[in-house]
């Protein structure tokens, strides 16, 4: 058994790490800017 977290992360997975952290922030802004997409357009809908 290891000590520690129990997670263990070769040093060429680095990279992915960085990459998989850009996209999940990605994902987090289109996420934000849908959700606003979507208050306006019901704000619309309710207009008619």
């Amino acid at each position: 058994m290891s000590s520690g977290s129990g997670i263990r992360i070769a040093p060429n997975h680095s990279g992915v790490l960085r990459q998989l952290a850009d996209l999940l922030d990605q994902i987090s802004e289109r996420e934000s800017e849908l959700n606003k997409l979507r208050k306006e357009y019901d704000a619309l809908r309710k207009k008619l």
